[in-house]
C-alpha cells in the first residue's frame, strides 16, 4: 500500500469513527433529546448540548454561532441549572415532524417559565427548538390545518 492510499484509508476510518460518537438513542424521541441535553449541561459538555438544538433554531436564534450561544448559556447559569431540575410529565409527538414535552410545574424555575420544550425533526433526529422558530411554527400550522393537532379553547 502506498503512502497516499494509507492516508486515504486513515482519513476514511477517522471520519467513520467521528460519526460513531453519536449514540443512536440520543435523539430518537423528544424525551431522549431532552435527556441528552440535560446530561450534557450537567457534564458541562456545551458542544454536545449545542447539538441538541435544531439547525433552524441555531440559525434563527443564534445565527448559527456556537460561541454566541455559549456566551448566553454560561452567563445565565441559573437557567442551565433549572433545566437539570425539570421532570417530564408528558410527551406529545404531533406528527412525524414536530412534538413537545410538558414539564411538572413544580420543577420549573418560576411560574413565568414555560412548562414546554418544543421539538422538530432534523433528518432522523428530534431536536430542541422554540415555538418562535418559523420552521416549527409553519409545521404546527400545517398540523392544525390537517387535523393532526387542536389548540385548547381556553
Amino acid at each position: 500500500m502506498n503512502t497516499l492510499s494509507a492516508i486515504a484509508v486513515g482519513l476514511i476510518l477517522l471520519l467513520w469513527g467521528c460519526g460513531q460518537n453519536q449514540n443512536p438513542t440520543e435523539f430518537t424521541t423528544p424525551a431522549a433529546t431532552f435527556r441528552t441535553y440535560r446530561d450534557a449541561l450537567a457534564d458541562q459538555d456545551f458542544e454536545k448540548a449545542w447539538t441538541c438544538f435544531s439547525l433552524s433554531y441555531q440559525s434563527q436564534v443564534h445565527e448559527g454561532d456556537f460561541s454566541r450561544w455559549l456566551d448566553v448559556t454560561q452567563q445565565d447559569s441559573e437557567k442551565s441549572k433549572s433545566v437539570l431540575r425539570r421532570e417530564i410529565v408528558g410527551e406529545k409527538i404531533i406528527n412525524d415532524r414536530i412534538g413537545y414535552l410538558l414539564f411538572d410545574s413544580t420543577t420549573l424555575q418560576s411560574p413565568q417559565v414555560s412548562p414546554f420544550f418544543y421539538f422538530i425533526r432534523d433528518g432522523q433526529s428530534w431536536k430542541i427548538t422554540s415555538h418562535l422558530d418559523s420552521t416549527f411554527h409553519h409545521e404546527l400550522e400545517e398540523a392544525i390545518n390537517q387535523g393532526q393537532f387542536k389548540l385548547p379553547l381556553d
